[in-house]
């Protein structure tokens, strides 16, 4: 992650002890896991929203979902208002992949 280079790099420079280190290393990696709780959650509401709006949703359709990003996921939170069936979601998805 380049947050945690950046950090890393500014501790080496303030002359950081080993332990400080160790803390800001700790501090980055439990920001990367709150990331990762926050993207799957967001995941895990467009999936509710999803299933009432249009039934079932596929295993293979929601697998799909491991590989978008943060920021796709929030684009799709708008898109999916817009969606007038699950054909547009699957159009939706496909654009994505030719990014």
């Amino acid at each position: 992650m380049p947050e945690i280079e950046r950090a890393l790099n500014i501790a080496n420079q303030a002359n950081f002890s080993l332990e400080e280190l160790d803390q800001v290393d700790r501090r980055g990696m439990a920001l990367q896991d709150e990331r990762g709780r926050i993207t799957a959650a967001k995941s895990e509401i467009l999936m509710r929203q999803l299933n009432k709006r249009f039934g079932e949703i596929s295993n293979q359709i929601s697998r799909q979902f491991n590989y978008l990003s943060a920021t796709d996921l929030d684009n799709l939170a708008k898109a999916v208002l817009d969606f007038n069936n699950l054909d547009d979601l699957l159009i939706w998805l496909e654009e994505r992949k030719s990014f």
